[in-house]
């Protein structure tokens, strides 16, 4: 300002006004610091908030060990099958072999459920929504659904020519793959029951999962592509992953979708499916990923790993901090399932079926209350034996 008092600039009023002015807007600013908008502020609080649920998230207890394991003899190590699935009444279906074996997670009966007579291998399986029906494919390509309270199978629903890979149900439509690549349809209400055939993957067909407003079908192949397909029947092929995708699993109650890569690859990828279909996240791990279950209580992901780490991780979303590393399974651990409380994961590696307390209550009872009290912690599948 030197220059506005220099005796040799005249001064003028405007000259004096202007410097007032000025010098008082210096003096305001040194005494005054602007006040941000409420809208700020609210938005920092919830950062804070959300800061502090995810360091209370990340702090809870989780088992390193398991709850309860299950003696599985004869269970297939096989990229290319579903052989494990909890049905929403309970009872774990699992294929060992030829045969079938259901167990009643609240009793912990065993019963022997089927055994196919032919040579072949049980390759896919998994329940209807009300747990009343469970759909069984082999590997010499019959699939057939059975009703489970009569023991018998009540529909044949032919169509493959080929090893079943995977399974998939959307209410009365059952989705299946095959091991060349094929993808059908099925209304098993109806006398004719192939009613869409999906034509998309070059190879096998290695995961099917429905979303949960049944609105998207996500097919994962051996080509290394996730499709979505909608009921328009025109896919949108997702090709991020490097191997093949068995592993896919819906966010609960969003339009997200995570798959994991095999061999090769070894990422777990996070998608937005509701826009353009974008990668939201990518998860680094050193492990092909078997099999992803996404928490209902949590915001979790649970993967499972075969070579070279064998393990179940837990990964907090959005954060994708690892929250754990189990390695109780000595060989991959290709296939998962969650209970119908969504607290315990039971997990199949090798000939070995261990129960997972992940997402415990945390109430002064502990555990779940999904699985009855037993005192055979140790159990096992017995060919041609009926525990119940």
């Amino acid at each position: 300002m030197k220059y506005l008092a220099d005796d040799n600039v005249q001064s003028t009023p405007t000259k004096e006004r202007y410097k007032e002015s000025l010098t008082s807007s210096i003096v305001h600013a040194k005494s005054a610091a602007p006040v941000a908008p409420e809208s700020w502020n609210a938005h920092m609080r919830s950062l804070g908030h959300s800061n502090s649920q995810i360091q209370k998230e990340l702090s809870r207890p989780i088992s390193k060990a398991p709850i309860r394991s299950l003696d599985a003899p004869e269970a297939v190590d096989d990229f290319y099958s579903h052989t494990l699935d909890w049905s929403s009444k309970n009872v774990i279906a699992v294929a060992l072999g030829p045969s079938v074996y259901l167990y009643n997670a609240e009793t912990c009966d065993v019963d022997s459920f089927m055994t196919l007579d032919n040579g072949a291998n049980v390759s896919s399986l998994r329940w209807i929504q009300g747990g009343q029906y469970l759909a069984i494919g082999s590997d010499d390509s019959e699939l057939k659904m059975w009703d489970v309270k009569k023991g018998r199978a009540v529909r044949s629903l032919s169509g493959h020519s080929s090893k079943i890979t995977a399974l998939s149900w959307n209410k009365y439509i059952l989705s299946s793959g095959s091991e060349e690549g094929l993808l059908y349809d099925s209304d098993v209400r109806a006398r004719e029951h192939r009613v869409l055939d999906r034509d998309g993957h070059s190879q096998a067909i290695t995961g099917l999962a429905w979303s949960p407003d049944g609105q998207t079908l996500a097919s994962g192949s051996n080509d290394n592509t996730v499709m979505l397909w909608s009921a328009n029947n025109e896919p949108k092929v997702l090709n991020e992953h490097v191997a093949g995708v068995r592993a896919l699993a819906w966010a609960p109650r969003r339009n997200v979708l995570a798959t994991g890569g095999g061999n090769g690859d070894n990422t777990i990828k996070i998608w937005n499916t509701s826009a353009d279909h974008h990668v939201m996240d990518t998860i680094h791990t050193d492990s092909q990923v078997c099999s992803l279950q996404w928490g209902r209580h949590h915001d979790e992901i649970l993967s499972t790993h075969g070579y070279s780490s064998n393990s179940i991780r837990l990964w907090k979303y959005p954060s994708n901090i690892q929250m754990c590393d189990l390695r109780s399974h000595t060989s991959r651990v290709l296939h998962s399932s969650v209970s119908p409380d969504g607290r315990t994961v039971c997990t199949m590696g090798g000939e070995r079926l261990y129960f997972w307390d992940m997402w415990a209550q945390g109430d002064s009872k502990g555990g779940s209350r999904t699985l009855g009290n037993t005192s055979h912690s140790n159990r096992g599948f017995m060919r041609g034996l009926d525990m119940r």
